[in-house]
């Protein structure tokens, strides 16, 4: 089957050089026109459906002005996205408020947005003003997750989070830890790392208290001198392990008038 290609600067009118000003006896299923508005600078691909019929709806669906019977011309792409088009100002792809925006300001605020799926509340992706980034908005305003650029590349999640507004996403981003000699760090799945030193007072092995008891499990506890030891010296017997079945104490052993340094790993 040939399919021609037609080149329109205008959907409807009926006179020359507009979508709807073809001959429709001369039209058949499958072709094309591609129309370019010369104003806003953007092309729009229709494709003639020789049986679809229906009222026209400039610019989704076109007839022609003569001899149209159920020849329709309809934006290509619709079919394939299954959304409708339409341009003010922004140019949209959407259905019922679902889709996406790429605009200038016509419609709720510039910026690029994407709607959810259910709603016409967008989730926008905005320009910063006063930096070099942009910002995952939603439509309140009140919330962003943005990204920034001063010379290097930093990555700021949830921009001033409260602590009485989102205390969970919060205690995620910042982590629950103590940042001290004797300390640990609870990890995002609930792995914790738990580390410390226990200084020499004579040699032996001792109890040792964890900075925080593990809720489940140790899974592993390691030891060494807590500082650096001597080639010559392989009497030093400095080292850690498990307590038995406590979750809140280890034993680490102390020798030649050195400290013991340990990490513990557990959940």
């Amino acid at each position: 089957m040939a399919v021609t290609l037609y080149k329109s600067v205008g959907t409807t009118g009926g006179t020359t050089g507009k979508v709807d000003g073809i001959d429709g006896n001369l039209l058949s299923q499958g072709d094309f026109d591609f129309m370019f508005d010369q104003t806003n600078h953007y092309w729009i691909p229709y494709e003639l459906d020789a049986d679809i019929g229906g009222a026209e709806s400039d610019p989704l669906l076109i007839a022609p002005d003569i001899n149209a019977g159920n020849k329709r011309w309809r934006i290509g792409f619709v079919r394939w996205l299954k959304n409708a088009i339409s341009y003010a100002g922004d140019f949209i792809i959407k259905q019922a408020g679902k889709g996406l925006v790429l605009g200038d300001g016509a419609h709720d605020g510039s910026g690029f947005k994407i709607y959810k799926p259910a709603g016409n509340e967008p989730v926008r992706i905005v320009p910063i003003s006063d930096a070099q980034g942009v910002a995952f908005r939603n439509a309140a305003d009140d919330a962003d997750i943005a990204l920034f650029k001063s010379g290097g590349i930093d990555i700021s999640g949830l921009v001033a989070p409260e602590d009485e507004m989102d205390p969970a996403t919060k205690a995620y981003v910042d982590g629950d830890t103590r940042k001290a000699e004797n300390g640990y760090a609870k990890l995002p799945g609930g792995l914790i790392i738990q580390w410390g030193v226990t200084p020499y007072t004579t040699t032996g092995r001792y109890t040792q208290e964890l900075p925080i008891a593990f809720p489940n499990a140790i899974f592993v506890v390691m030891g060494t001198s807590s500082v650096a030891i001597h080639p010559d010296n392989d009497n030093n017997s400095n080292s850690a392990g498990k307590n038995g079945s406590s979750l809140s104490s280890i034993r680490v052993t102390v020798d030649s008038d050195d400290g013991t340094s340990w990490i513990a790993i557990g959940c």
